[in-house]
């Protein structure tokens, strides 16, 4: 074995420790860019499930647990139609991709939620699941309930009031008639 397999064995030495290097660059930026994905799906301000090809729920972040009242830890691994049964199985004929529908949380609490169904592919663009995004919007439909109550109650008002004119207006005239006799 000469100077040359030394040299050989060197190369490959120096080659081997830079591929390890990089090697561990690569899994700490994959690291990194998983830590940024998780906050953000943590920290978006609706709520947002994964349901994979067989409908059951994959992943779960915490705005999806305060809105449904199901820590993620229940919801993994059960339908979709287990939490949302207003919602019916994934990709059913009809199924439109943004609703309203109502909810009723774990706690018996009744909610209006916004939802947005949209189809998850994997990287071959096949169908792997769904995505589900969905706010709260109780207080924005109770408040347009209220704004149409009240809307029907000034009419109501005016229909009364236009009322009492018509009938204020002979009931005088018939007052100043009985005055002068």
């Amino acid at each position: 074995v000469g100077p040359d397999v030394d040299r050989r064995d060197a190369v490959v030495a120096i080659l081997a420790r830079r591929l390890a290097v990089e090697v561990q660059a690569g899994r700490r930026e994959l690291h990194e860019l998983g830590e940024i994905h998780r906050r953000i799906v943590d920290n978006v301000s609706s709520g947002l499930l994964t349901v994979s090809r067989d409908g059951r729920i994959s992943s779960f972040n915490r705005e999806a647990e305060r809105i449904t009242g199901w820590a993620g830890s229940e919801a993994l691994g059960r339908t979709l139609a287990e939490l949302f049964p207003a919602l019916g199985p994934i990709g059913a004929p009809g199924q439109q991709e943004r609703m309203q529908v109502r909810f009723d949380r774990r706690d018996g609490r009744r909610l209006h939620l916004g939802m947005s169904l949209s189809e998850l592919r994997d990287p071959g663009g096949e169908s792997d699941g769904a995505i589900v995004i969905f706010q709260d919007l109780t207080r924005v439909v109770e408040m347009e309930e209220e704004r149409r109550r009240s809307a029907r109650l000034g009419a109501i008002g005016q229909l009364a009031a236009g009322l009492a004119h018509e009938i204020r207006n002979p009931l005088a005239a018939i007052a100043q008639a009985n005055a002068l006799l």
